[in-house]
């Protein structure tokens, strides 16, 4: 980590100083696996047909901020 006097954000290196091990690299794809798995196809189905009205959007701000 880069330290930040009064005033300035803190950085942190990249890439990591520190290796992950493995077996929780492996934990947390599970778990994120099972999370995506609770999300129910209506919710995923209804961001996928709203996708046209947000590109819309963002192409008319020319890439600035939109309600999205």
């Amino acid at each position: 980590m880069v330290p930040a006097s009064e005033g300035q954000y803190l950085f942190l290196l990249w890439p990591a100083q520190t290796s992950i091990p493995s077996s929780i690299c492996d934990e947390l794809f599970q778990a994120i696996q099972e999370e995506w798995a609770r999300i129910p196809r209506n919710t995923i189905l209804g961001l996928v047909e709203s996708m046209p009205c947000c590109i819309r959007a963002v192409i008319k701000a020319k890439g600035y901020v939109t309600k999205y």
